[in-house]
């Protein structure tokens, strides 16, 4: 799994994690698979924040200059180029599979579904 759709996956786990349509066993499932993703997703975000702190517009004296929370970055570029070989970046998981049939009474969007499907075994 590319960690491009790890991420997606995460946060379609984010998204469905307090429906309450959802069974204890569904539940569990979305809670072990969120357990596991945060070992990718944390080093993501950290090194998201290095790239960012790399290629971040500066101040005289060397400050990442914000506007409304926002930064801009100066070679865009450079710095797409190196968030497009993070996010192809191959991670090895252990997916804690959902069967399609249990999740047959719950009410998720397709727009989720559509980053679980790497979760969801047909039967």
């Amino acid at each position: 799994m590319k960690l491009s759709e790890l991420l997606a996956c995460n946060s379609a786990l984010t998204a469905v994690k307090d429906n309450p349509t959802l069974s204890f066993k569904v539940s569990y499932a979305i809670a072990i698979n969120a357990k596991m993703f945060e070992t990718f997703v944390v080093p993501f975000q950290e090194s998201q924040k290095q790239l960012v702190d790399m290629y971040a517009e500066r101040d005289a004296e060397g400050n990442i200059i914000e506007k409304d929370n926002k930064v801009t970055i100066t070679d865009v570029e450079a710095y797409n180029s190196r968030l497009k070989t993070l996010l192809e970046t191959d991670c090895c998981v252990s997916l804690h599979m959902i069967k399609k049939s249990e999740l047959e009474t719950s009410t998720i969007s397709p727009s989720i579904v559509i980053n679980l499907l790497p979760l969801i075994e047909e039967e």
